[in-house]
């Protein structure tokens, strides 16, 4: 699978300006638009570091996560109020999980979940109901078959996503659009948002070359902020 995710912490001897100023893995083509469209992937099973580097394996398929170039650093002062992401609910996949956090490597790409049936979230970028874009990513598929994300190409405009808060409160969103961005021309600066209006990016990788096996985009879901209230329903 795959499946283009973020921004992040530093957990190399960088600091967060220097991150946010390094060139990411990820890149995208196709400009956000109202149209079902889909994202760009990465080698499955590796990272590829910014400079051509290959990083530290990962689990085939998975998402390849660059930093964002030129960005703000996120989590400003008017964001620490909404608190972080615990669970996601999407109801036309029947998806209702519990998130694990995604960080920034050392080679500046952006940690995908060590499991299939995982799904994360960028937790040094904007949180949910905040300014910015929440970033939550999830494996296509794996040598075996269908993995966590593998429906989400499903979504359509309008679909609800529901994101629950470690404060007992949940985030709802709706699905505005989707577009796949070949991993070559990825837009990063649309993608990582930090600052803006309060919205949900879902990635994951796309375009499965047959061939070579791995996938050659990402799919990204873009979703606007609907309402926040008391979480319903408790991630199962």
């Amino acid at each position: 699978m795959g499946v283009g995710v973020a921004i992040f912490l530093v957990a190399s001897g960088m600091n967060l300006q220097q991150l946010l100023n390094h060139r990411g893995v990820l890149s995208v083509s196709a400009v956000e638009s109202g149209s079902n469209a889909a994202p760009a992937d990465s080698n499955a099973g590796n990272f590829v570091a910014a400079g051509g580097a290959t990083a530290a394996p990962q689990p085939a398929g998975a998402p390849v996560i660059g930093s964002p170039h030129a960005l703000p650093p996120p989590l400003a002062a008017s964001d620490a109020r909404a608190s972080q992401a615990i669970g996601i609910h999407i109801p036309r996949l029947k998806l209702n999980t519990s998130l694990v956090d995604l960080h920034v490597q050392t080679d500046s790409s952006m940690s995908v979940p060590q499991r299939f049936t995982d799904v994360g979230w960028w937790s040094e970028g904007p949180r949910p109901g905040g300014p910015g874009a929440t970033l939550i990513a999830g494996h296509v598929d794996s040598r075996n078959g269908p993995a966590i994300f593998y429906r989400l190409k499903d979504l359509e405009r309008g679909d609800l996503v529901t994101v629950d808060r470690a404060d007992h409160t949940s985030v709802v969103f709706k699905v505005v659009g989707k577009a796949s961005y070949p991993r070559s021309n990825f837009p990063d600066d649309v993608v990582y948002r930090v600052l803006g209006k309060p919205s949900l990016h879902l990635l994951t990788c796309d375009a499965l070359d047959a061939a070579t096996g791995h996938h050659t985009a990402n799919l990204v879901v873009f979703a606007d902020l609907v309402s926040t209230g008391p979480t319903k329903h408790p991630v199962r």
